[in-house]
């Protein structure tokens, strides 16, 4: 396995962690969602400082799979490559006891009541297997208007098809 670590100082750039937010929001989440050999992706903040900061942190499975050709566009909407970027071979992995089964869909853009990042909408682990099961019966009695990719679920996030 192998972390990467970037970061971008955002002084110099019109773009802000806010707008960054956005940006996660409509697009990004969704387009890392399917690289492979990603096994997690953290997009990071630091507004405390002098500057903004805005990074992410990478868990792939191999070396081979972060050297792949990756998306863009973060840094073109910043204007600049990343400030900093680090790459670690991972010695060990382990998991704590935790509440939440799943981090997809957490974090600071998806705060607040009925956020939705794009089509996606947070929802309790206790919800999520009734919500798929009814979204999946209707892809089942309508194919031709439910994919089941509109269905597709994680222990977090559930698409705004479900009732």
């Amino acid at each position: 396995m192998r972390v990467v670590v970037v970061w971008w100082d955002l002084s110099a750039s019109r773009q802000t962690v806010a707008s960054l937010r956005d940006f996660l929001r409509t697009e990004a989440v969704d387009s890392w969602a399917q690289v492979r050999g990603l096994r997690l992706k953290l997009w990071i903040s630091d507004t405390e400082g002098s500057a903004e900061r805005w990074g992410a942190v990478f868990v792939w499975e191999s070396p081979e799979a972060a050297q792949q050709p990756l998306p863009t566009k973060a840094g073109e909407l910043i204007g600049y490559p990343p400030a900093h970027r680090s790459s670690f071979d991972v010695e060990a992995t382990t998991e704590g006891l935790y509440e939440v089964a799943a981090l997809a869909g957490r974090g600071g853009c998806s705060r607040g009541s009925g956020a939705v990042i794009n089509g996606w909408r947070p929802v309790s682990a206790g919800d999520t297997g009734r919500h798929f099961r009814a979204c999946a019966q209707r892809v089942a009695s309508a194919p031709s208007t439910t994919s089941a990719s509109t269905c597709r679920s994680s222990w977090a996030l559930l698409r705004t098809c479900s009732p």
